[in-house]
């Protein structure tokens, strides 16, 4: 994926749909601001993210959005390679679909700004929640369903955002996942 700046012009689409993608973007914040700016007023983003609960990326911690935020700041370029040797070492090989050898695994990953097949961070229900209403979206609604999907729906809303709702501690969300780690109360 190729992040061109200016490619579309501004509150130029009524929706912008990604699945399973945004992982593999090594400055998802910079893509949410550039989703954003192509929506219309009230225009719509459906986002589809691996929760980790259930991937094979299990093993690895979920991404903070401080780091999130320190990607955009940075402006941090699609060939960064901060997350490739955690992707590479804490993957969980029975989980992925190809039978590799660990080492089959770091060679293929090798290339991985031209096959995009790192998972640049990882995410459960919360850093979804959280990134959304960081990157100026009104969150609409949020489920999980299995295997291991996170389906936010979010609004270009401009500046009267109120997402209490959802990052609230008693959020429908957290009670209605699928996920364990989602109804576990945690502090972040």
């Amino acid at each position: 994926m190729q992040l061109r700046s200016r490619a579309s012009e501004d509150a130029s689409y009524d929706l912008v749909l990604s699945s399973h993608t945004l992982e593999h973007v090594a400055n998802p914040l910079r893509a949410l601001a550039e989703w954003n700016r192509v929506l219309r007023d009230g225009g719509h983003l459906v986002l589809v993210l691996p929760h980790l609960e259930n991937t094979f990326d299990h093993l690895r911690p979920v991404t903070t959005l401080r780091h999130l935020e320190d990607d955009l700041a940075r402006s941090t370029p699609e060939d960064d390679d901060t997350h490739v040797r955690e992707f590479i070492e804490l993957c969980d090989l029975a989980r992925v679909p190809e039978r590799l050898s660990r080492e089959e695994f770091a060679l293929r990953t090798s290339d991985y700004v031209e096959n995009r097949t790192v998972h640049h961070h990882v995410f459960d229900t919360e850093l979804v929640v959280r990134m959304l209403a960081a990157g100026g979206f009104q969150l609409v609604a949020v489920e999980t369903a299995l295997p291991f999907h996170i389906v936010a729906v979010a609004t270009a809303a401009g500046p009267a955002i109120d997402n209490m709702p959802f990052l609230s501690a008693d959020a429908e969300w957290r009670r209605r996942s699928v996920f364990r780690r989602d109804r576990v109360r945690r502090s972040r």
